[in-house]
Order: structure tokens, then C-alpha cells, then sequence
């Protein structure tokens, strides 16, 4: 708004300025909620001020170029994520797969880009992807896409479904930051305000207070260094255990190095999943099919001693550890099979490094297992699988 105009009610542009984007969403929000799509309505946008995010629900990031460049590529959308969370926008997502080639091109936008940006875009609160590819030679017609290119197939597949299957947590932080503020990408300096190192960290940040999250953001990179700030870490895939430090991770392009932190807990939807939509769609697998049952993973050592998470609608999963997992009257799962729908049956392994791995499946609201206890109150059934530290 130029700043010498002036609005019906007297104020200048320059005075207007940053209320007039509230003001407009507001508008949006008010003549949504006055319709017949009241509360059950969505709008994104990509501008605001203090105050807009009561009426907007989700800011995504603009139109970024299809690249892996770093001042308006990917790396920028990973920066845009942290930074706009420390703004106070809880809820964001970026175009994945960026929407211009000015720079370089669709060539640029091929299925090495697609996998690095589905893998980042899964761990933020709007997963999209976008295929347009504006300005670039051809148009569209030489951009990857997830229904053309393997690597972008592959990775939609695993990542998408991760994302879906997060929607106990995310749910969570979503009235977590409704209440309280806190957004869903936080940057490490805001999680550990004692390490001023980490203020300058822009490439990795956490996923609500659990999940520790360093994607790839250069070209033909298979590894990446990544800050674990404090205690210890479960790398998601490998299922391994790293201490406090700068570690190398590995990257392979079908890779996103994830990390679970030590004292939390992580719901889960069931991994046959396939739509958060609850309409009838014959053959395939939307909440209703799995509303009786949640997985739950979790790290504990004897330094935490416990991990706890209280769900949206006010369930609460929690675990206290003291050493020494006992079966007591838990009956051992014939197979994968049977633990995946059995009631009262564990499997347990040794995973090296003093790290043991429980996986159990019970409808009891408390179960004592030796040093292990697990206490529920969600009305399902869950499956626990914990990684425990001796």
C-alpha cells in the first residue's frame, strides 16, 4: 500500500500498511465462518503481520525456483520454514519441486530435487507438491513430477505416508501452538537457548519437541553433517544410537536423516494408511479403518528415565524405564503377523551399544514389564515400539 494513500477510514498507507494484510484475512475468515462451511474450511496464504495467523490458518512459501539454488531454491525453503516459525506462524509448507525455472531450467527439476524436497516437505506441517514450471524452457512439459519420475515416485511413497501417518502429532502440535504459540519447525537455538552456536544453524531444526530433522539441500550429496545438541538420538531408519556431537550421516538419495530424541514419544496412525479423508473410498484406507489402533515409538535411557506425550483430545501415552526389561505376564509373538493384531504379546531384540528394542501390543491402560512400565489412556489399542538404553 503506497504510503500517501489514504483509506475510508482516514488512516494513511503508511499507517495501514502492515494491519491491511490482517485486516484482509480476517475478512476471508469472518465471511467463511458466516457460510455454510463454518470451521470446516481452509485458506493459505503467503503474507502477513502480527495477528493474521488467528484468521489464516497456513502460510506456504511463496514460489520458489526448482532448484537446489541456494538464495530462492531449496536450501532458501528450509530457512524460510525456521525463520517463519521464530515469526510466530505455526503451520507452513513450502511448493515442492519449486514452482519457476528462471535460473536454471526444468532440467534442474529432476527426480534428485523432487526426493530432496519430498523428504524435507514431509517433516513440515503442509505437505504439497507443485507442477508447474514457470519461466523455464518448455514450460511444465520437462519438470520431474511424483507421477513421472522414479526417484520422485519413491520417495511421495515412503515420505507422504510418513507424513500421513504423523497426524496423532501433528494434530497435537497444531493445538499445541494454538494455545501456546509454539510452532511446528523450531530452531535448534530456540530449543536449546543455553548453545548460542546453534543460532546460526539454518539447514536442520526439529519437528514439534521430538524429531530431529537435517535434510539434504545440495546437489549429488550422500551424506551430511548434522548437530545433535544434547543427549542422546535414534537415527529414524537405521535404528541406531548417537550421543550429543556433530556426527556424518548417511544420505543415500532415498534417505532423510531423522532422528528420534531420548525422552519422547511418537504417535502414530497404522501403516496401512493411505488418506486422512474419512469419505468412502472403496479400497482404500482412511481413518476409520485404523481408529482402533496407534503405534507409538520411543527412546528412553536411564538419564531420562521416562517419556510422556498427551494427545489433542486429551489421551496420554507415557513410559517410565529403570533397566532391566521382564516379560512377567506378557506372552511372546509367534511372528510380525501376530504382533501386529495380538493383545498382550511383545517381541524384544538387542540392537548393539546397550540399546534393546521392545515392541508390544496391548489394550491394558498399565503395563509392568520389569524395569519397563507403560501407562495408556487413548481408549485403543497400542503398539509400543521402544528403544531402551541401559
Amino acid at each position: 500500500m503506497q504510503p500517501d494513500v489514504v483509506a475510508w477510514s482516514g488512516m494513511t498507507g503508511e499507517e495501514l500498511h502492515n494491519l491491511f494484510p490482517v485486516l484482509y484475512h480476517r475478512a476471508s475468515h469472518d465471511a467463511l465462518e458466516a457460510s455454510g462451511h463454518a470451521r470446516d474450511w481452509l485458506t493459505f496464504v503467503r503474507s502477513g503481520y502480527t495477528g493474521s495467523s488467528q484468521y489464516s490458518p497456513l502460510v506456504w512459501g511463496g514460489d520458489p525456483d526448482a532448484s537446489f539454488a541456494p538464495t530462492g531454491g531449496l536450501p532458501s525453503q528450509v530457512r524460510a520454514a525456521i525463520n517463519i516459525g521464530l515469526s510466530g506462524v505455526p503451520n507452513w509448507g513450502s511448493d515442492i519441486g519449486g514452482f519457476k525455472c528462471l535460473a536454471d531450467g526444468s532440467d534442474a527439476a529432476d527426480g534428485e530435487l523432487w526426493a530432496r524436497w519430498i523428504q524435507f516437505g514431509a517433516m513440515t506441517p503442509n505437505m504439497q507438491d507443485q507442477n508447474a514450471c514457470t519461466g523455464g524452457a518448455g514450460g511444465s512439459a520437462g519438470k520431474a513430477s511424483i507421477w513421472t519420475e522414479p526417484d520422485a515416485m519413491a520417495a511421495w511413497a515412503t515420505y507422504a505416508r510418513l507424513h500421513t501417518r504423523l497426524f496423532p502429532y501433528f494434530y497435537t502440535l497444531a493445538h499445541e501452538a494454538n494455545a501456546t504459540g509454539a510452532p511446528v519447525v523450531r530452531h535448534l537455538f530456540a530449543m536449546h537457548p543455553d548453545r548460542g552456536d546453534l543460532a546460526a544453524v539454518d539447514d536442520q531444526f526439529y519437528c514439534g519437541p521430538a524429531l530431529l530433522v537435517a535434510p539434504v539441500v545440495t546437489r549429488g550429496e550422500r551424506a551430511r553433517e548434522v548437530i545433535l545438541p544434547t543427549g542422546l538420538y535414534l537415527d529414524w531408519r537405521e535404528q541406531t544410537l548417537h550421543e550429543a556431537g556433530t556426527i556424518t550421516a548417511d544420505a543415500p538419495l532415498d534417505k532423510l536423516p531423522l532422528y528420534l530424541r531420548d525422552g519422547h514419544l511418537v504417535p502414530l496412525l497404522d501403516p496401512t494408511i493411505d488418506t486422512l479423508d474419512d469419505g468412502d473410498h472403496p479400497g482404500v484406507v482412511g481413518p476409520a479403518e485404523v481408529a482402533d489402533v496407534y503405534d507409538v515409538v520411543g527412546l528412553v535411557s536411564p538419564t531420562t528415565g521416562a517419556a510422556a506425550f498427551t494427545l489433542w483430545d486429551g489421551g496420554t501415552l507415557r513410559v517410565t524405564w529403570s533397566g532391566g526389561f521382564a516379560a512377567g505376564a506378557l506372552t511372546v509373538a509367534a511372528n510380525e503377523a501376530d504382533l501386529a493384531t495380538c493383545d498382550g504379546c511383545f517381541r524384544s531384540e538387542a540392537l548393539g551399544a546397550g540399546l534393546q528394542r521392545v515392541r508390544l501390543s496391548t489394550t491394558a491402560t498399565a503395563v509392568t514389564a520389569g524395569g519397563l512400565e507403560v501407562q495408556v489412556s487413548v481408549g485403543r489399542r497400542v503398539r509400543w515400539d521402544l528403544y531402551l538404553v541401559e
